[in-house]
């Protein structure tokens, strides 16, 4: 009746999980419309997968042989080409704020206040193959109050705003492409922050200059963290 969907997740992600009260936006991964807007109303975990209950119909999901294989629910996998993320406010995030990959992106003038993990997450595609990345990305001018705190990210290195390489698995050889370029961090204000506040784990050409890394939280680590497989990257506080 496309109200009850059961959805998989691994367990680092079972924090971010839809609860009760949430409410979603179904988009259509083929044409990037909604499908429909409802809240959760329902929601029940066993082991890796959590059966929701939305209040209303949502068309488009409709019922298979599976209800897991249904690609409308999430649609990790898309390279973004001109996009501009600006002017939003996001409180009390489970996990990211925005996870992104994109060629030729703004992500300017947001807030994030007590976001989970990460406010930005530039990340290339988890599976390692498909080449999904960040080139030409600038990220500017967004205030971030509070958060970093979630233990699973925190155990991963993950950083408010985090350029991130996902490591292949065994066999798999990383290729040029799989990096991130010409990437700009700059002009941000941090406050009672945790974790690490601006992290890069792997691209060429990274500019972070003129943030304003301000007041500490009591879990705050370092400020600005270069992985090893990053080249030419300047800072400046």
């Amino acid at each position: 009746n496309g109200t009850n969907l059961e959805v998989a997740s691994a367990p680092g992600y079972q924090t971010s999980m839809w609860r009760v009260g949430d409410e979603v936006v179904f988009w259509n991964p083929l044409d990037g419309r909604p499908l429909a807007e409802t809240r959760v109303i329902e929601a029940a975990r066993s082991g890796n997968r959590i059966a929701f209950r939305v209040a209303d119909p949502v068309p488009g999901l409709a019922p298979g042989r599976d209800l897991r294989t249904h690609t409308h629910v999430y649609n990790l996998s898309t390279q973004n080409r001109q996009l501009v993320i600006r002017g939003n406010r996001l409180v009390g995030g489970r996990r990211f704020g925005f996870n992104v990959k994109a060629i030729d992106a703004l992500i300017d003038r947001n807030r994030f206040e007590g976001q989970a993990s990460c406010a930005v997450y530039l990340e290339n595609e988890p599976t390692g193959w498909e080449g999904l990345v960040n080139r030409n990305v600038v990220v500017q001018d967004n205030i971030i109050t509070g958060g970093g705190y979630d233990a699973h990210s925190r155990h991963l290195g993950r950083a408010h705003i985090h350029v991130n390489l996902w490591r292949p698995g065994r066999g798999l050889e990383e290729t040029a492409w799989q990096g991130n370029a010409d990437i700009v961090i700059r002009r941000h204000t941090y406050t009672d922050w945790n974790g690490i506040a601006i992290g890069v784990d792997n691209a060429t050409g990274v500019t972070i200059t003129d943030n304003a890394i301000g007041r500490r939280g009591p879990g705050a680590e370092e400020e600005i963290r270069i992985g090893e497989r990053t080249a030419d990257a300047a800072r400046r506080p």
